[in-house]
């Protein structure tokens, strides 16, 4: 042990168990303790001697004994066996003689447990039998340990709950059956001596959870017989045994056998608890009754239905009779399970929800007029106990409205069971619910499940309302329309009226087949129960809702357009000047900014008035971005700006930005690059974009970001126009680009504007090279990476936008017009140096560019790049198996290819000077051949070359490319696996280290 476990010595007071100063000492002196390999003896020796000063402190050594057990008992030697077992025996005397605590206890039987996991049946087979069974058992606290050891053996070998691994599946299923074969039969004899002799109320419970757990998988004819079931069912009629003996007659009932068997042991199990009225249900019963009632007829019936189904597939073999006779029993039982699903107590009627659905199915298939008005009885129940009850909150957000939205769900699940083939149960009675709304006052929490119960119609119904024609499903259809058309969202209720929105986004594709009803729906969005709630979560989801209806029927809604702006400009004004206010959160304006242009954009109205309108959102935006400027500059120079109110102004100034970004979204919706200038907004935007970019400094880089996105959103929407404003941008940008993070931002920028305007900037005064150099030295500068990306991700990134600009550039042939010849040479040695990168999507993007830069260069180029690419395949991270090296080697192949057909005696040179006389000569062989087979598919095919004539075999070209892989390629490998590297590879693997 070290030095801690010394100092403490194992002796610790009871109250630095909760002592925080002390528990970290207690704690590593356990780690300690179950280091040790003598550790568990130690604290078995404390145990047995009885050298500890509470339980708190056996229960420590208790919990280190335990850890042995778990994890080196079973390699254990012989006398370190006969300890544990000595230890066990002092348990079991100790647990005998004293009274022990409850926790103490359990941890004693998880330790037993854990023992026989490992003992039993190889190295301890008659565990049972010489531990428990031999002795002991008219000793209640004995049977009790008995029980508990039991019951940790199941959590430990047999629960399907927990995951394990397949080796300790294995083991478990060998101790299963072992068990089967050894023991079981005593240990069955053994419950039903203590259920039949020992009286104690807890042993009673216990013996009847053993029963619940073991009963799935021993022998049923142990269990289910005439001397076991009597006695289970007697514990039913108890109301101190009445739960535990429902888990073990239920997990009886359950449990898997073939279905003639588990009839004939359900029926006669029903006819028992029909002679001790126990699925009796009268106005006296109480909860607790009924609850009992719930549990045992759903088993019941739950077994019945399966086996009743499974018969009829196999043709009524046999046993014929006997089902249709449980049939009928669970048939009479009808009225009761339609009065347990409406219990008052939700826990009552979800436990025979799972039988109602079962029942449901079965009428299904068996129509007749009977079933249908249970059917019609059961919709009748679901409906009432969908309506929220009078002890709970309809606003609430507690746990008991919580459970009952859970609840609700159940319900619908059992409602849809039945609406999969009859929908008119549930269309009827909601059109007539509609219409009792409509005519007079209607209770708000009827009025609340009548619509929550439209919201779901689509998941009540079967698909197919939006193209419902004719029947049912069309008047269905038709509900959502009706709902929204003839009831307002107004109300007391947060949550009536948010459900009334939400119905609104759900079915809006049905509603708006009728115009006069969607405009009629644009009032209730704007209106102060809607977006001018004064609660904040409805007023938050609504103006979301309304963005996305506007979104989506922008078309619709082109004439609402004045009256929209008219309730925008208060709610957006209030929220100017207070940075406090509460009113509208930076997200809901930025979601009624993009609403209210969305509806400016697309509306019918002249370009002329939609400019003026998008110029008064945009000033709106422009002055508080200035005020709050000029405040924040003001307090800076006035030393009061405290950390809260910089907090709020970081979060403010971004948040404008971020709503002009939102603004510009409506121009992205109808696929035209050009309509802002086609609205007159061009301006407005440049503007706005000019103002932020004026406002960004060191001190203020956290607009930064913002302003690069709103940059990149008006890339696509303008033209030319927006040149001189890009040039400022990108230099403040390019000025605050200190880390990995904010120039790959400025890179991917910077890359859009190259891509769409191309040689049109040669134009403006947008200087790419400032950019291209400041990443050049973060990409493959002397910056150590973890100053500017600790996790290296950004960095990795970097170098892909870096040379990916570089990539754009040469593309598009501006990379000669935009760099000096000495930034150009930089350029060539970094992409060189990240072609090696251990990124291969970095490394394939170098390679590219080194392939490009090799058309505009000279020989020295020439021989630079071929001398880099023929080094790849000998990096440490190059693998051949690995798909992205494929990918580079077909980009590296493509190049040398390349480079030989332009200076064939260039290659061969190069080739000759590094390579062995005969690798060189066939790598040049299948350069040749691939050089000739391109040359010949190019060539007029009626006059071929001579020269050409021996490799002009389509199928020989999969063969040549593989060939030249292997030698051009896996050659470099080989060298210097049998002849050492080559010089020339070893000057660049010295020159790329350094």
């Amino acid at each position: 042990m070290d030095g801690t476990a010394a100092i403490i010595d194992g002796r610790f007071l009871t109250t630095a168990l909760n002592d925080p100063t002390k528990q970290s000492q207690i704690y590593e002196y356990v780690e300690a303790l179950k280091g040790d390999e003598s550790g568990w003896r130690k604290s078995i020796e404390n145990i047995v001697t009885n050298d500890l000063r509470s339980a708190e402190e056996c229960f420590i050594m208790l919990q280190v004994v335990e850890d042995y057990v778990n994890t080196r008992y079973a390699m254990s030697d012989e006398s370190s066996t006969l300890f544990i077992k000595q230890f066990l025996s002092h348990l079991l005397r100790k647990n005998g003689e004293e009274d022990i605590p409850a926790f103490l206890v359990n941890k004693m039987a998880q330790i037993f447990a854990l023992v026989f996991a490992v003992d039993f049946p190889d190295r301890w087979p008659n565990f049972m039998q010489e531990v428990f069974l031999g002795s002991g058992m008219e000793d209640t606290r004995a049977i009790q340990f008995y029980l508990k050891t039991l019951l940790a053996i199941d959590s430990e070998v047999v629960d399907r709950d927990i995951q394990r691994s397949a080796d300790v599946f294995d083991r478990n299923t060998k101790i299963k059956d072992a068990m089967r074969d050894l023991c079981m039969n005593d240990c069955v004899r053994s419950w039903h001596h203590i259920l039949k002799e020992v009286t104690n109320i807890t042993t009673q419970s216990l013996v009847l959870d053993v029963v619940a757990v073991y009963v799935d998988w021993i022998d049923i004819e142990l269990v289910a017989n005439e001397e076991f079931v009597p006695l289970l069912v007697d514990r039913l009629t108890h109301s101190c045994t009445t739960e535990p003996a429902q888990r073990a007659v239920c997990a009886l009932m359950g449990k898997k056998m073939p279905s003639l068997k588990k009839i004939t042991l359900v029926s006669a199990i029903s006819k028992v608890m029909n002679e001790h009225n126990l699925l009796v249900i009268t106005e006296k019963s109480g909860e607790e009754d009924e609850l009992r009632v719930a549990n045992l007829l759903s088993a019941i019936g739950l077994a019945v239905i399966d086996s009743y189904s499974k018969m009829v597939k196999e043709s009524w073999t046999e046993g014929k009779e006997e089902t249709l006779e449980a049939m009928g029993m669970l048939e009479k039982e009808g009225k009761t399970m339609i009065r347990l699903l409406g219990s008052e107590d939700e826990e009552v009627s979800m436990s025979i929800m799972e039988l109602v659905k079962s029942y449901i199915g079965l009428l299904m298939q068996n129509q007749s007029q009977e079933g249908d008005v249970i059917l019609s009885q059961i919709m009748d129940v679901s409906l009432s106990r969908y309506v929220m009850g009078n002890d709970l909150d309809l606003d609430g957000t507690g746990e008991e409205e919580s459970d009952f939205h859970v609840y609700r769900k159940d319900l619908r699940h059992v409602m849809h069971a039945i609406t999969l083939k009859r929908p008119e149960l549930i269309v009827e009675p909601l059109e007539l619910r509609l219409k009792e709304m409509e005519g007079r006052e209607v209770g708000m929490k009827k009025r609340e499940a009548t619509l929550h119960l439209v919201y779901s119609l689509s998941e009540l119904l079967p698909n197919g309302l939006l193209n419902a024609k004719g029947g049912w499903l069309s008047r269905g259809a038709r509900l959502p329309v009706i709902a929204l058309s003839h009831l307002s969202p107004q109300s007391s209720s947060s949550s009536l009226t948010l459900l009334y929105f939400e119905i609104v986004a759900r079915y809006e594709k049905l509603v708006c087949k009728d115009p006069s009803v969607m405009l009629s729906l644009v009032p209730h969005f704007i209106a102060d129960y809607g977006m001018g709630n004064s609660n904040p979560t409805v007023r938050s989801r609504v103006i979301y809702l309304f963005s996305r209806f506007v979104k989506s029927q922008r078309s619709l809604l082109a004439t609402v357009v004045p009256e929209v702006i008219m309730r925008v400009a208060p709610l957006l004004a209030s929220c100017q000047d207070d940075l406090s206010s509460t009113l509208l959160s930076h997200e809901d304006q930025g979601y009624l900014l993009e609403a209210t242009a969305t509806l400016i954009v697309f509306s019918a109205i002249e370009a002329t008035v939609k400019a003026q309108y998008m110029t008064e959102l945009a000033s709106t935006i422009g002055n508080r971005f200035k005020k709050q400027v000029e405040w924040m500059g003001d307090l800076e120079t006035r030393g009061q700006l405290d950390d809260k109110t910089r907090t709020i102004l970081e979060e403010a100034l971004p948040a404008n930005v971020s709503y002009t970004i939102k603004i510009t979204k409506a121009f992205g919706l109808s696929g035209k690059e050009k309509n802002m200038a086609e609205c007159g907004c061009a301006g407005v935007f440049i503007d706005l974009l000019n103002l932020f970019t004026s406002a960004l400094s060191s001190s203020r880089s956290f607009l930064a970001e913002s302003t690069r996105q709103l940059a990149g959103r008006l890339v696509l929407c303008l033209e030319e126009e927006l040149f001189p404003s890009l040039s400022l941008l990108l230099s403040s940008l390019a000025s605050l680009a200190v880390d990995a993070d904010s120039m790959l931002h400025l890179l991917i920028l910077t890359n859009n504007i190259v891509q769409k305007h191309k040689g049109g900037l040669l134009s403006s005064t947008i200087d790419v090279s400032r950019i291209l150099d400041a990443s050049c030295s973060l990409s493959v500068g002397s910056i150590p990476s973890s100053t500017l990306d600790p996790t290296g991700r950004s960095l990795m990134y970097l170098k892909r936008a870096f040379l990916s600009l570089v990539l754009t550039l040469l593309n598009t042939d501006l990379l000669g017009a935009v760099v000096d010849a000495d930034l150009g040479s930089r350029l060539f040695e970094s992409a060189r140096h990240l072609s090696i990168d251990v990124d291969s999507t970095t490394q394939k993007t170098a390679v590219s560019v080194l392939s490009r830069m090799v058309s505009g260069g000279g020989d020295e180029v020439m021989e630079r790049v071929l001398s880099t690419l023929l080094s790849l395949p000998i990096t440490p991270h190059f693998s051949f198996k690995d798909a992205a090296s494929q990918l580079v080697l077909h980009e590296v192949r493509s190049t040398i290819h390349e480079c030989y057909l332009r200076r064939p005696d260039l290659v061969t040179s190069l080739i000759a000077s590094n390579f062995p006389s005969d690798f060189s000569q066939q790598m040049m062989s299948s350069l040749t051949t691939l050089s000739v087979k391109t040359w010949n598919r190019t060539a007029d095919r009626d006059v071929p070359s001579p020269a050409a004539c021996h490799y002009t075999t389509e199928a020989c070209l999969p063969e040549l490319l593989e060939e030249f892989l292997c030698f051009a390629l896996m050659a470099p490998r080989r060298i210097i696996d049998l002849l050492g590297a080559p010089r020339s590879f070893r000057k660049i693997q010295r020159s790329e280290t350094s």
